[in-house]
């Protein structure tokens, strides 16, 4: 047999390699874009009392494939929902979105996800204030920290959204640790205003798995750690979550996702305030659009 290795893709990677019957070697552990797109519409069918029968959803995204990813699952809800879905393409790079806004304020809808990155969310806040748009009907995708909100402004940011898996800020024991043990000691890694933002808690929770895996690896098998071990390591994690830094996570043969959690976060002018408990909205669907996209794939 020949050597084996693991591809770890913690929360990011092709979505349908969450699929472990197909892609055995593979771990994208987090949440799929389809899955973190079903749980902004089970926010959005919260707010509503569980009727989204009269609902509109704008859903604003780069016109290329990350930006396209989540139209399927969106379309496939929107006729099990019954709410109504308007698509609204943004050419890249972003920087130009004033007719996309100027359209999205004469259709009115009630919600708007956003599925872009960077400095196009700060366009995009722009465009909305012009358009006498509200923030509240915001939601973006994960990738938006806190960089976009000091660029947006923190007051002109208060109540957008984002769909996140990892928790927001900085009140989180392993951030607390790093702090106590490095910092505060002159032994940390680079200028401690770079660990104030969520994509510094991304890679925190990307590290914490990798090693939580190790640690189970070598709890089962041993020293020294191989590839076969450290997948049944990996295989092992059930309900890690880094001690609150992410959405538990539960490792399986068959779901090398983790479960699929994320929570909608608010920001409130000052910091981010959580909207919903981790949830997993719609698994079915979400799974049915892995199962057919994996079910492409050639290993050969």
């Amino acid at each position: 047999m020949k050597d084996q290795r693991i591809l770890m893709q913690s929360l990011v990677g092709r979505g349908d390699a969450v699929d472990g019957t197909v892609f055995n070697w593979v771990y994208p552990v987090g949440p799929t874009y389809w899955g973190q797109a079903a749980n902004d519409i089970a926010y959005i069918k919260q707010l509503h009392d569980g009727d989204l029968s009269d609902v509109k959803v704008g859903f604003v995204y780069f016109d290329y494939p990350f930006g396209q990813e989540p139209i399927e699952i969106l379309k496939t809800l929107s006729g099990k929902e019954g709410f109504d879905l308007v698509l609204y393409p943004v050419p890249l790079p972003g920087s130009d979105q004033a007719s996309v806004w100027s359209k999205v304020r004469r259709d009115k809808p009630d919600h708007i996800i956003s599925w872009m990155l960077g400095g196009a969310h700060v366009v995009a806040s722009k465009e909305m204030k012009r358009n006498g748009i509200p923030m509240e009907k915001y939601i973006a995708v994960n990738w938006l920290n806190e960089v976009d909100i000091s660029n947006i402004g923190a007051a002109a940011a208060k109540g957008l959204k984002r769909g996140t898996n990892v928790v927001g800020g900085q009140d989180i024991p392993l951030y607390k640790e790093i702090m106590t043990e490095l910092y505060d000691k002159g032994k940390g890694n680079g200028p401690v205003e770079k660990t104030l933002d969520v994509f510094y808690n991304t890679g925190l929770a990307m590290y914490s798995i990798v090693f939580e895996a190790a640690r189970q690896a070598a709890s089962l098998h041993g020293h020294p750690i191989t590839a076969e071990s450290y997948k049944a390591g990996l295989e092992a994690i059930e309900k890690f979550d880094a001690n609150g830094l992410m959405a538990p996570i539960t490792v399986t043969a068959e779901d090398h996702g983790g479960g699929g959690r994320t929570r909608i976060e608010m920001w409130d002018g000052a910091t981010w305030v959580p909207q919903t408990d981790w949830i997993a909205a719609y698994q079915d669907v979400v799974w049915e659009v892995v199962k057919e996209s994996s079910s492409k794939f050639d290993g050969n």
